[in-house]
């Protein structure tokens, strides 16, 4: 008898100890989202939430001082082209009389996108836009006309990265005292295509870095931008595995 009750003992002792571990795991856990949430706020800015962001459920984050400018600040595309293009552009400070007048932004964010929509059987039948062609490769003709960089942008150049839970192809080159990160997201097959595009100078390289990373790991699309809208974040981002992400309604 003394040994059944010595092993409901120690079996006891050992559920409790499981208990308590996995208290302090996720104890742990919600400390770091605590904690990650903090520096997205203190270097991001909130996402923009009206238009084509929330309509498309594309989520991003562009680094403090930045804010949406009224239209795409790059050589606008032929229509049809892209669904979406958005910029970010650092505004003058209010009575900042120590920058001259006509002062080149310090940093910027070009945005574009295309997003396959499942179609609507209702809906009249509309032709693909024939002047789209591989979006990545529609990306870098648009970025050869608007920086005219040191040597022509192809895909070869683009090396792949993890940022988070994100993948990236990127790039990066310098031109007229001025870096271009360029970060390409999903494939041909994914139902979001994404190109992200930071400009700066390069003098700001060190200080800009961190939040461009910040950036790029709090992107997200989808059903994960959902959860991001409603503000999940960190790991709560993550959709679940071999669960395939839904797009916005039909056309």
């Amino acid at each position: 008898m003394r040994r059944v009750w010595a092993i409901l003992a120690s079996a006891s002792l050992v559920a409790a100890w499981g208990c308590g571990n996995s208290y302090d795991i996720r104890m742990n856990k919600t400390l770091d989202d605590m904690r990650y949430r903090k520096r997205l706020d203190e270097n991001l800015i909130p996402a923009p939430t009206k238009g084509k962001f929330e309509e498309l459920l594309i989520f991003v984050r562009p680094p403090k001082n930045l804010q949406q400018a009224k239209e795409f600040l790059l050589p606008l595309p032929e229509p049809g082209k892209f669904d979406f293009e958005a910029s970010f552009l650092e505004t003058q400070k209010a009575g900042d009389s120590s920058a001259p007048s006509g002062e080149t932004p310090k940093q910027s964010l070009h945005l574009l996108a295309r997003v396959k929509r499942p179609k609507n059987p209702n809906a009249k039948k509309k032709a693909e836009p024939v002047n789209r062609g591989d979006f990545n490769r529609d990306v870098l003709a648009l970025l050869n006309g608007a920086y005219a960089p040191p040597a022509e942008l192809t895909m070869d150049k683009f090396k792949e990265t993890k940022k988070k839970n994100n993948t990236f192809k990127h790039y990066a080159f310098a031109v007229n005292g001025k870096n271009v990160q360029v970060y390409l997201y999903g494939t041909k097959n994914s139902a979001y295509e994404v190109a992200l595009v930071f400009e700066y100078p390069s003098s700001e390289h060190t200080t800009l870095y961190s939040k461009i990373e910040l950036c790029l790991e709090s992107f997200a699309e989808g059903n994960k931008a959902r959860r991001a809208f409603s503000g999940a974040v960190g790991d709560e981002q993550a959709g679940e595995a071999g669960v395939a992400t839904p797009t916005p309604g039909g056309f």
